[in-house]
Order: C-alpha cells, then sequence, then structure tokens
C-alpha cells in the first residue's frame, strides 16, 4: 500500500498507474493531518487483509513547516504497528534546506523532484531498504 502525500496533480497522475500497475493500493493526502485520518482508517488495528509494507510519499512542497516532518514519521511508524515502512521524500533541488531537513528527519530515500519523476518506479520496485549511511 502506498500513501501519497501532495498537492500536485500533476505527479499525482503519474504516480496512480504505477503503483496500480504492481497491484498496490493507492490513498491519496493533501495535509498532514489528512494523511494521519486515512492511515487511522487504512490500516485498523488487528485488522486482517492490511498490507504488510507500507509506502510513504511525501512531496515537500505539500508540507506547511519542515518541523512537520519528523513527527509525521513517527505518527505513521506507529500507525504501522509492526508492518514494514518505506519512506521516500522529494522537492524542487532548489529547496535544499527542506530536503535537508527530510534526510534528517529519517526518511529512508531523499530525491529532487527530478529524480522522483524519473526514478519513483525503479524505486516503488526495489525491495525496502534504506539510503541512509
Amino acid at each position: 500500500m502506498v500513501i501519497y502525500l501532495t498537492r500536485d496533480l500533476m505527479f499525482s497522475s503519474r504516480v496512480r498507474p504505477l503503483v496500480e500497475r504492481r497491484g498496490l493500493g493507492l490513498k491519496m493526502a493533501s495535509s498532514v493531518d489528512d494523511c494521519l485520518t486515512k492511515l487511522a482508517v487504512w490500516l485498523p488495528e488487528g485488522s486482517n487483509g492490511s498490507p504488510d509494507e507500507v509506502c510513504l510519499l511525501v512531496d515537500l512542497k505539500a508540507i506547511a513547516d519542515p518541523t512537520e516532518l519528523s513527527p509525521l514519521l513517527a505518527a505513521v511508524s506507529a500507525a504501522c504497528d509492526g508492518r514494514s515502512l518505506r519512506t521516500l521524500a522529494y522537492g524542487p533541488h532548489v529547496h535544499e534546506t527542506w530536503l535537508t531537513a527530510a534526510n534528517d528527519a529519517g526518511f529512508d530515500t531523499v530525491m529532487t523532484q527530478g529524480q522522483f519523476d524519473r526514478g519513483f518506479d525503479q524505486w516503488l520496485g526495489e525491495p525496502h531498504r534504506s539510503d541512509r549511511a
């Protein structure tokens, strides 16, 4: 399952078919609160048939403040309740502060928007691994 926090309809229209082609569910969220609400509904405690792995994609342009990133990761990790969690954040290459904040917050993978556009499908198909050293 993939939860995608973005407000960018262009990129979301590119992501949806890639996720669906791999047979994964996709939930779109437009804010941190929306993301957490959708996870709470989608990953009910003790639910049978819940996915073993959750992928969190965060478009950094959808985040109001970089200080939201660490609490977001902590809350998503708690909601996953033992499921494998893969995380990817991306943003414009000129927003170095935001990209650094995502890396510092603990995202597995941080990409520029161009890297995401070209490399998301490959990332999604790879086994879970952290790009962090």
